[in-house]
């Protein structure tokens, strides 16, 4: 979600605070520790107004102050926010530190501890599926993985047939199976047996 200021016990920080969507619907809804306060409305968002929102944040229009009504039939934005949000909250119930990957071309990076203890050691792309993967990118982002030395796991999920992902909330993210397995590349010369 966009810059918003946090309030602590001690009083107002005027410090930025920039959480992606994923982080905003963990935190309110996962952990149940995070109040989401339009600013301009000065009202409580409750959690389907914050999944709304942050459905819009994936869609393909142009935002702008009426983020309710903009994507409302959108549902393929809806189904990109949802399976992204699975696997994310997938990766943190496993205890993982979950940052944004676009450095990497990759949706999500992950640490054991957080980038201030050490590197991470993963690469997370999301939601691909064999007849929807594009191979020359994904050799590419291999690539990339190899050269900054990360692996990148694929994590795929599965929405039951027949609903539309991401148009109830993130309860709906329980019926989703969520998987993962390790992409690297054939190096001959290392990997003989």
């Amino acid at each position: 979600m966009q810059g918003s200021t946090v309030t602590r016990a001690s009083g107002l920080s005027t410090e930025p605070l920039w959480l992606s969507p994923e982080e905003v619907v963990f935190l309110a809804w996962g952990l149940g520790c995070l109040r989401v306060v339009d600013a301009e409305l000065g009202i409580e968002l409750d959690i389907s107004e914050i999944w709304q929102r942050s459905c819009c944040a994936y869609s393909p229009r142009t935002m702008h102050a009426d983020l309710g009504k903009a994507c409302l039939e959108q549902t393929q934005s809806n189904d990109r926010f949802a399976l992204r949000y699975a696997a994310y909250h997938h990766l943190r119930s496993h205890r993982w530190v979950v940052r944004d990957g676009i450095k990497y071309g990759t949706d999500f990076v992950i640490y054991e501890q957080g980038p201030l203890f050490d590197h991470a050691t993963h690469d997370i792309a999301s939601g691909l599926y064999p007849e929807n993967v594009d191979w020359p990118g994904l050799l590419g982002i291999v690539r990339v993985c190899n050269q900054v030395r990360k692996t990148l796991r694929i994590c795929y999920v599965g929405a039951p047939s027949g609903t539309r992902a991401g148009t109830d909330g993130p309860w709906c993210i329980g019926n989703y199976t969520v998987g993962e397995f390790v992409l690297r590349r054939w190096v001959p010369e290392r990997d003989r047996v």
